[in-house]
């Protein structure tokens, strides 16, 4: 059942790019041939309700899903879709362009409710359904499942060669994704995520001219959209009954019989249970140190204390995930004391392979023709910028605790024994590690790619050895070398001065 679920996500995924892709071809030998210049505005339009077609005609010839449409519901439950005002209130923050002319106007709804029916229809109509009803999955895996899947259809707008408006666009996607998921577990109507996404969709299209990733995304809203939506979702199923059409099939023991998200059952009998708590505070440390981090720098003057303000907000988060994770940390620390001078080589093989990673993924991008320098012109022989750069490098012994805490353990290794999903979170773990290094590299995606793929090997490592402390030696074996550089030049600038 477990491969059927993954081959299900993983088919959606591929289809809604085929038929979007077809359903565009077709749109664009139909105006071209047909006399309809006149309404070349609503291609995108008449792209989508082909699309709907061909999953309309899927789903009643093939899947046979039955999706909810209630047009009544209950007063309240209108309310859900208030909060996508934040969506347009952080939009409206991204220099839009208004016209507000009656083609504009009436394109962009059209556009927004095309897009939004379509999008809903297969994201959360047949995919939520089929997870939950069919699959027996709880209410909020299907939710995350429905939501992976949706972001990833976004990564298909990296070919725009915009890495870092895609990147946005995809944690947009995800966020969203499990709220309107959410919303129709609770509620069982799908108008109501419909109204919602179009609403969004259209003051997009009418603030920006296109749904595209070229405008309309900015890496700092769609974090905060990314938190926002996660916890208002979360909140959502933890306060609200999953709808008893869902429930008359399968019941969610999630939901039903417990006072917490349970993500260990019906998944695996794995003995590892997850705290549902614990492992969004963990996803949230990162995220919240780049924030927090560059806000607060903004208050003093001066490289030096930036720099220790900067510690300071590290240390904060150091804490909190040591502090969460201490148990697993003392459990693993008393197997892994035991020949340690054996896992001290296996630690210092693994430095060598994260170098050579390191490097050839490097030479194979700068092979494809893309940037990955950064600009440094810093003079790191001077007693302040060496002074500067040995404070800023105290993060990094600090950072082999809480990165792999947080990426390799809450990200990976709690999820193992999941089928599919733990190789979902595989991915995601490495490619949420690479982007935890945007203020190494001023926000250059590219340049974060090597450290994706160093990402993937220490999820490996934990993998494979199941020991936490082995990624923990690995990676502070690795991150010492440039503490100890920055000691070095400390001493160089003094003996220079």
């Amino acid at each position: 059942m477990k491969r059927n679920s993954s081959l299900l996500l993983f088919s959606t995924i591929i289809l809604v790019i085929i038929s979007l892709t077809v359903a565009n071809i077709v749109t664009n030998l139909a105006f071209h041939f047909l006399p309809l210049a006149s309404i070349t505005t609503y291609k995108g339009v008449v792209t989508e309700l082909i699309a709907l077609l061909f999953w309309w005609l899927l789903n009643k010839t093939y899947l046979k899903t039955t999706i909810d449409w209630h047009i009544k519901t209950k007063t309240r439950h209108w309310l859900f879709i208030l909060p996508v005002a934040v969506v347009l209130v952080g939009d409206a923050t991204l220099n839009p362009s208004f016209d507000f002319t009656f083609n504009n106007v009436s394109a962009a709804i059209l556009l927004g409710l095309t897009v939004g029916i379509f999008e809903e229809y297969v994201f959360r109509g047949i995919l939520v359904n089929y997870l939950y009803r069919h699959f027996r999955l709880s209410a909020f895996l299907t939710a995350i499942l429905s939501a992976l899947a949706f972001s990833l259809v976004h990564l298909v707008n990296a070919l725009d060669g915009n890495l870092t408006n895609t990147v946005a666009q995809v944690l947009m996607a995800f966020s969203l994704g499990l709220f309107f998921a959410i919303i129709y577990l609770i509620t069982n109507n799908l108008w109501l995520v419909i109204i919602a996404h179009t609403i969004i969709d259209a003051f997009d299209q009418l603030a920006f001219g296109t749904l595209s990733n070229t405008a309309g995304t900015s890496m700092i809203t769609s974090l905060i959209y990314t938190i926002f939506f996660i916890l208002l979702g979360i909140f959502l199923l933890h306060h609200f009954s999953v709808d008893n059409t869902f429930s008359r099939e399968f019941i969610s023991t999630s939901i039903k019989n417990s006072n917490s998200l349970n993500f260990s059952t019906p998944i695996s009998n794995t003995k590892m249970t997850i705290s549902p708590t614990k492992t969004l505070i963990a996803i949230l440390i990162p995220p919240l140190e780049i924030l927090l981090g560059t806000q607060l720098i903004k208050l003093v003057n001066g490289q030096l204390a930036k720099s220790i303000i900067m510690d300071l907000v590290f240390l904060i988060g150091f804490l909190a995930a040591i502090w969460m994770y201490r148990d697993v940390l003392k459990t693993d620390w008393r197997q892994f004391k035991h020949h340690w001078f054996i896992k001290l080589l296996l630690a210092i093989g693994g430095v060598v392979i994260s170098y050579a990673i390191l490097i050839g993924v490097r030479v194979l991008i700068r092979s494809l023709g893309l940037n990955i320098s950064v600009g440094n012109s810093i003079d790191l022989l001077s007693i302040q910028s060496a002074t500067v750069s040995l404070i800023a490098s105290l993060t990094v012994l600090m950072a082999p605790f809480t990165e792999e805490i947080i990426f390799r353990h809450a990200l990976f290794y709690q999820w193992k024994k999941r089928g599919a999903l733990t190789w979902i979170m595989f991915i995601i773990s490495a490619i949420l590690f690479g982007l935890a290094h945007w203020n190494n590299f001023d926000g250059n995606v590219i340049a974060m790619m090597p450290y994706m793929v160093v990402g993937a090997w220490y999820a490996l490592i934990y993998y494979f050895s199941k020991n936490i402390w082995q990624n923990i030696l690995t990676h502070f074996l690795f991150d010492i070398v440039q503490f100890l550089s920055a000691v070095l030049l400390f001493v160089v600038a003094l003996i220079q001065g």
